[in-house]
This record gives C-alpha cells, structure tokens and sequence, in this order.
C-alpha cells in the first residue's frame, strides 16, 4: 500500500438513474487491469460488456477510450498523476460518442415535482436515500475487495 488514494468514478449506462453513477476510492498500488474488471463484475457487467476510460481533452470534454488490455490500464495512472481521478464509463453496448463531458450531467426525468413551498424537488434525494437505508443497515452498497500483496491481506470497504 502506497497511500496514494485515488477515487474511480463509474458512469453505469443501462441502470436505473439513482444507481447510475459510482464513486470509489482506491490506494494506486491496487489500481490495475484485474481490478478494474473486478469492479466491472461486481456492477453487474459481463466480460461481453464495455468498459471505457473518459481520457480528457481540455476543460470539460473526455474522448472516450476503450480498456481491454492491460496497457490500457496502466495508461490511465499515468494520464491524472495530478488529479487522482479516473472516470470509467460501463456498457452493455458499444458506445456512439466518440467525445463526452467530462463531469455527468444531473438528468431529471421529466418534470421535477415542486414540494408545498413551491420549490424544486431536493437534487439530492439518492443521497437522502441512501443515508436512510445505511441507517438501517451499514453494510448495504460496500463492496468488499481483498487483495493479497507480499504476505499482506489487505481489505478495502467501498
């Protein structure tokens, strides 16, 4: 473990709107190809299914770029030294958009419900959720990655 922790944003295409975008943080020395497609498994994403890197080309726009080999894997570490950041996006099918913002976009289906007060519907009704449902049961939504490293066990809560 370097502690060199970086966060792995997961745009899930094909999911339901409230599951659609995962954030993870992880030490660099457990950042390779293997995990990636662990983490990959662990979304619901066969071996059939994409998974693409968002590679920046200026301020808020990505080119999308395949990963399927191990280089590709490694490329990403050594394009965000700075940020720390990776940006992933998984699909069940190949992806049109070759160029993509950077950053999603908070989408609303249809029209935002406004509550007594006449203001609109709070943004953050996943994260209310969610709060409420990890109160109930801390353990729901982590994923539990064990990795062996030199005669070292080390465990990492998502």
């Amino acid at each position: 473990m370097t502690c060199d922790m970086w966060t792995i944003h997961f745009q899930c295409k094909g999911r339901p709107e409230e599951d659609e975008f995962i954030s993870a943080d992880m030490d660099r020395a457990q950042m390779s190809y293997f995990n990636l497609v662990h983490f990959k498994e662990q979304l619901g994403y066969g071996a059939r299914d994409f998974l693409y890197y968002k590679k920046r080309c200026g301020g808020d726009v990505a080119r999308l770029e395949p990963i399927e080999y191990l280089r590709h894997a490694e490329a990403i570490l050594h394009d965000n030294p700075a940020d720390r950041e990776i940006r992933l996006v998984l699909s069940r099918e190949p992806e049109l958009e070759e160029n993509v913002s950077i950053t999603p976009i908070k989408r609303h289906g249809g029209k935002r419900k406004r509550d007594q007060s006449g203001t609109d519907e709070h943004l953050d009704a996943y994260k209310v959720w969610l709060a409420k449902l990890r109160a109930k049961d801390p353990d729901i939504g982590k994923i539990i990655l064990c990795i062996t490293h030199s005669n070292c066990y080390n465990t990492i809560l998502l």
